[in-house]
């Protein structure tokens, strides 16, 4: 399974599901470039077999640098992988390599789209040329995995993929890391927490966030603290603080109580699990997102959600049941809803049983590696009876 140079939740798919493919007794292996070293960092310690692929790693002042190690990485790999019955493909460039180069033509090859967007078509150059590669490489992949049905409707009509080429698997979450923490006795909190993980972007919608927090402190005089955790830069892997990262830290500075909210960073597992297990709730304020891993994790460590309802997200969220939505980009729902979720003790104790139900019983890596497992079995059968 190859995944993107550039790191991330598509990084953390791949990771996850050739270890748990490896649980139950199947021959995965994770491939990624050398320089990234994933088997070496304390948080991939199960992170099952991973090769490690002699790639080149391209300075970040060249023009399109992460494309080109995506190209050199996926070529490179080609020339590796020849004793596999599927390739599992998990990125448009390195998907792209890979195919033009690959060496066995009677190895079935999967790719798992990540993308969205295939849910709008006003799009700048950019996303047009990533869609053409993506479609390419879906057309001459033997299978298609979405996220869910909007994704797989959304490609069947902008991609022209055949509904029987796509299959609908989510995301998954590993439940033995993202998980419920024992209560310390005494520990109580004068202040409300509230949570956000991802890229500091403006697709994330971080600044309706900080719009909604400022509501919430000022017309309803909730006492609470914003944790906002994610890499400053917008891109894992990348440093060096982003434009809108740096305007959100000034419109903070002049709008908000000092001590009222924090930008952390980056953080491991350990680490976010540890604040979503403290959050009072976790809040998704994306613009655009075709699932989000986050809501699995937060999910699963028993944190509320609140969220916002576009794209792919109501797939996961039922609205009431186990976690609320909020209009995308509205600042004063976001709030109100937060409100809710703070103010109300059995809703609150309700949203997170119900999520961490959710979270264990249908988006388990185990569940979704078995499932995962199932199709590369329909897939490779006309191999086994030719």
């Amino acid at each position: 399974m190859l995944p993107p140079v550039r790191g991330g939740a598509v990084e953390e798919y791949v990771i996850q599901l050739s270890s748990h493919l490896n649980f139950i007794h199947v021959d995965a292996l994770a491939v990624g470039p050398k320089f990234r070293d994933y088997g070496s960092k304390p948080e991939r310690s199960n992170a099952g077999r991973v090769l490690l692929v002699n790639s080149i790693r391209i300075p970040t002042l060249i023009p399109r640098y992460s494309l080109i190690q995506e190209l050199i990485f996926g070529g490179l790999a080609a020339a590796k992988l020849t004793g596999y019955d599927v390739v599992h493909l998990n990125s448009e460039w390195s998907g792209l390599a890979f195919i033009l180069r690959r060496r066995r033509r009677h190895h079935k090859i999967t790719y798992t789209s990540h993308s969205s967007y295939w849910f709008d078509n006003d799009l700048d150059l950019g996303k047009k040329i990533l869609r053409k590669v993506e479609n390419y490489v879906m057309k001459r992949s033997d299978v298609v995995i979405v996220l869910n049905e909007l994704m797989k409707q959304s490609i069947m009509e902008g991609a022209s993929i055949p509904s029987n080429k796509i299959v609908v698997i989510p995301l998954g979450v590993d439940t033995r890391t993202f998980r419920l923490l024992p209560h310390e006795p005494g520990n109580v909190k004068n202040n409300h927490t509230i949570l956000f993980v991802g890229r500091i972007t403006a697709i994330k919608g971080v600044d309706v966030l900080l719009r909604a927090f400022k509501i919430l402190l000022m017309n309803y005089g909730i006492k609470a603290k914003l944790i906002v955790v994610g890499p400053a830069s917008g891109m894992f892997q990348r440093g060096g603080a982003s434009k809108y990262a740096k305007s959100l830290v000034a419109w903070a500075k002049t709008n908000l109580p000092d001590g009222s909210y924090e930008f952390l960073g980056s953080h491991g597992k350990a680490t976010l699990v540890k604040l979503y297990n403290a959050a009072d709730v976790f809040v998704l304020p994306s613009l655009k997102e075709a699932f989000g891993m986050v809501l699995l994790e937060a999910m699963a460590c028993g944190c509320p959600i609140v969220a916002s309802a576009t794209e792919g997200i109501p797939y996961v969220i039922q609205d009431g049941i186990n976690g609320l939505l909020f209009r995308r980009g509205d600042a004063t729902d976001l709030a109100e809803k937060i409100l809710s979720v703070l103010t109300d003790k059995e809703l609150k104790n309700r949203l997170s049983r119900n999520g961490r139900n959710t979270a264990l019983m249908h988006y388990d890596w185990t569940v979704i590696a078995r499932s995962v497992h199932r199709l590369y079995r329909q897939i490779t059968r006309s191999n086994e009876s030719g």
